[in-house]
């Protein structure tokens, strides 16, 4: 997923009072200081994780990866 996806969906969260679930495939790992979430699901395929989307589009931001 794009930053800028990542963000309108975290945002789209935000707007809803919702987490916000992402899908981590198997053997990859979050970038490093990504914000701790909550377990949701673990397969062959990978991790489903539920974030603060507040958390998320503030790690993205830091990040420096959107403008304004």
């Amino acid at each position: 997923m794009k930053p800028e996806e990542l963000a309108a969906a975290a945002v789209g969260a935000i707007l809803n009072g919702t987490d916000i679930t992402l899908h981590l495939p198997a053997g990859e790992k979050w970038p490093l200081g990504w914000p701790r979430g909550e377990l949701l699901s673990v397969n062959d395929k990978g991790r489903n994780v539920s974030f603060d989307p507040l958390k998320v589009l503030a790690h993205v931001q830091r990040l420096g990866k959107l403008g304004n």
